[in-house]
């Protein structure tokens, strides 16, 4: 855990303001609602299991990941980034680069330290719509989706390679696998 100002991380309601402010769909912000119970519950369990991760930093990230998404509806923009934008100027930078890589990680998983940008990565890529899914569930759904128009196919398929090796760091510190998840939320 790192040691900073806590001020630096915003409450729940505050997380809801920026939503509010940047006029999120509702079907957004219960997709993200989903994301971060799902976050919550990889933090609190690998913490039990003695990693050491922030979990009101991964809240409020979770959270906050798509508050941009409804204007790149509009725009096309890179909601990723529009977001870590917004987040930064609202002083809030651990939180932006957690939000900035939760499509595409900066780097490639390592074996070390599971990070908390790691984690809300993950938690975004088992969520549809408000419902927690299989990683190729969620894999399907972002190719038809997205491929081609958004992210191109090739970069689609690096990503999702990413999200399998996030997959197997993740659950080998956890009580439970992968297929589990759904349940425990």
């Amino acid at each position: 855990m790192n040691s900073r100002n806590k001020a630096a991380i915003p409450a729940t309601k505050e997380c809801y303001e920026i939503l509010e402010e940047t006029g999120t769909l509702q079907h957004i912000k219960e997709h993200s609602e989903t994301v971060t119970c799902v976050a919550k519950e990889i933090a609190e369990r690998l913490n039990q299991s003695g990693k050491k991760v922030d979990v009101d930093l991964i809240v409020a990230a979770a959270l906050l990941h798509d508050a941009t998404k409804t204007r790149s509806l509009k725009t096309g923009e890179d909601h990723a980034e529009t977001g870590a934008e917004l987040l930064r100027q609202k002083g809030y930078f651990e939180i932006s680069e957690i939000v900035r890589q939760h499509v595409r990680l900066d780097c490639e998983p390592s074996n070390g330290k599971i990070t908390e940008a790691e984690i809300v990565n993950y938690a975004d890529k088992r969520v549809i719509n408000k419902d927690v899914v299989g990683l190729q569930e969620r894999r399907e759904y972002i190719f038809r989706r997205y491929a081609g128009h958004y992210i191109d196919a090739t970069e689609l398929e690096k990503i999702w390679d990413d999200t399998e090796k996030i997959e197997k760091k993740i659950f080998a510190e956890m009580p439970y696998g992968p297929e589990k998840l759904a349940e425990k939320i």
